[in-house]
């Protein structure tokens, strides 16, 4: 299966959460092809898409949902999933994570992912609140539903 994750990001938080997944997803016989958003990558091709995109002063970064909406008629034909990273989540609680899902709504409006990961963001003065344990059980999951 050839999986591409698509990510967007400011200071790098967020490509290294699309590394980790990626690395995950390759040790389990998967393709993958991890790529900045800026850099125009194609979903033509592949089996499967995650997108993923920090939410920054309570916004998910636009070019996540710029991405799924100018690839959507590709996307609702394979498999799709989708992430993002907040502050919200330093604390991960069933109402932050409804909150971080209506963020979300950018993407999943257009499409249903099969799966969702909200993961805590890091913060160059405030902290990293990333929970790689939770991030890797997130893409062992995914790759099951990959399969």
């Amino acid at each position: 299966m050839k999986v591409l994750i698509a990510h967007t990001t400011k200071k790098g938080s967020t490509r290294e959460v699309a590394e980790k997944i990626g690395e995950v997803l390759k040790s389990k016989g998967m393709e993958v092809t991890v790529a900045d958003i800026k850099d125009k990558p194609k979903p033509d091709g592949f089996d499967a898409v995650v997108v993923g995109a920090p939410v920054m002063m309570g916004s998910l970064l636009h070019r996540a949902p710029d991405f799924v909406k100018k690839h959507l008629k590709i996307l609702k034909e394979i498999t799709f999933a989708c992430f993002a990273l907040g502050g919200t989540l330093k604390e991960d609680t069933e109402e932050n994570r409804t909150i971080m899902l209506e963020k979300l709504t950018k993407i999943t409006d257009k499409i249903t992912p099969v799966d969702i990961g909200l993961f805590g963001g890091r913060y160059e003065k405030k902290g990293d609140y990333r929970d790689w344990n939770k991030i890797q059980a997130w893409a062992e999951g995914l790759a099951k539903k990959f399969k």
